[in-house]
């Protein structure tokens, strides 16, 4: 039985991942090509893309403070005066 398209791509990510190489010349190209189109966008879709980064940048923040906090070790040590 032939192998589906999401199989297919699936060696195709992984046989990728080895070469080191051609991996970063895909991330390269893959750059290029975002970068190119996120620079012809005007108006409406422009505002889009800036909300959407806005709101990713805001998400990842927000995690980083959560794991702060959740990350706190206790110990009995709290300042060298007491």
């Amino acid at each position: 039985m032939a192998k589906s398209k999401v199989e297919r791509q699936k060696v195709y990510r992984v046989n990728l991942s080895k070469d080191k190489l051609k991996f970063e010349q895909i991330k390269q190209k893959s750059r290029v090509r975002d970068n190119t189109r996120s620079k012809n966008l005007k108006g409406d879709s422009l505002q889009k893309l800036h909300i959407r980064q806005k709101q990713a940048s805001k998400k990842y923040r927000d995690r980083l403070k959560l794991e702060r906090l959740n990350n706190k070790q206790s110990s009995s040590y709290k300042c060298c005066q007491s």
